[in-house]
């Protein structure tokens, strides 16, 4: 991969690179700009907490906020994600990428983190990404909410990006919403 002679990256270009170990090996001596270098990570998948952080390519996690939530927290995500990219200046068009977690987790909550990092892909016309992630306990405070949002990038930079038509949710067991035509006609 070649290296832009203004320095300049896209995300998609970036991430390439970060894939390739000689690219990499040259990145580590020439310092780097992107036009779109600001990530969002998202992650629903705890069941009393929503998760927003942002990380510069190519890994360095710079922020990152948890909100405690009732039920999922459907109506308090997309006013989250706001207030969390005001507070550091940034603006939902000035993101290069999408990083989410896709599971395991409740239903709801997953199909809500997955539905809004699609939802704001298509729209910003952004790569996005979703990762599974190990099936943990509540975290008891911000030293554990940091490093899954480490774990987060670490897992999310090694994969392709794609579309927002490839994320899938991983539920850890089989939703359980209504009963089948065939239960219910033996019945």
């Amino acid at each position: 991969m070649r290296i832009p002679k203004d320095g300049l990256w896209h995300a998609a270009q970036l991430h390439a690179c970060i894939r390739s170990k000689s690219c990499r090996r040259r990145l580590n001596v020439l310092p780097m700009r992107t036009h779109k270098d600001t990530n969002l990570l998202l992650d629903t998948t705890l069941p009393s907490y929503i998760i927003a952080g942002s990380f510069q390519s190519p890994g360095e996690l710079v922020n990152f906020t948890y909100k405690k939530v009732q039920f999922h927290g459907g109506d308090a995500l997309v006013p989250f994600l706001q207030r969390f990219l005001k507070k550091n200046s940034l603006s939902f068009h000035q993101l290069g990428g999408i990083i989410v977690a896709q599971g395991p987790g409740s239903f709801t909550a997953v199909r809500l983190g997955i539905v809004v990092a699609a939802a704001l892909a298509y729209s910003l016309h952004i790569p996005v990404v979703g990762v599974p992630l190990p099936k943990t306990e509540e975290p008891v405070g911000r030293r554990e909410i940091q490093q899954r949002m480490r774990t987060l990038i670490a897992k999310g930079i090694r994969k392709k990006p794609g579309s927002y038509k490839n994320l899938r949710a991983v539920y850890g067991k089989p939703p359980n919403i209504t009963q089948s035509k065939e239960l219910i006609k033996t019945q």
